[in-house]
């Protein structure tokens, strides 16, 4: 399902994709990482766990950083 999200003072909206299924960080306390819970990557909270499944399948590991204010 494609959404457009609006944000206030955004010059255009774009389009993201919505994923039906929440990924790890749907329970997460941070605003800025439960905004991706329904994205298509599989996103890991910064954990020692993400690490270790990172090492055990030999993949790297992706980080994105973000921020939010109000």
């Amino acid at each position: 399902m494609w959404t457009t999200p609006s944000a206030p003072g955004s010059p255009a909206p774009h389009r993201e994709w919505a994923n039906p299924y929440p990924n790890r960080l749907a329970h997460e306390t941070s605003l800025h990482p439960r905004r991706h819970a329904r994205n298509a990557v599989d996103w890991w909270p910064w954990s020692d766990a993400a690490f270790e499944e990172a090492r055990r399948r030999g993949v790297p590991v992706l980080l994105s950083v973000g921020y939010w204010w109000q």
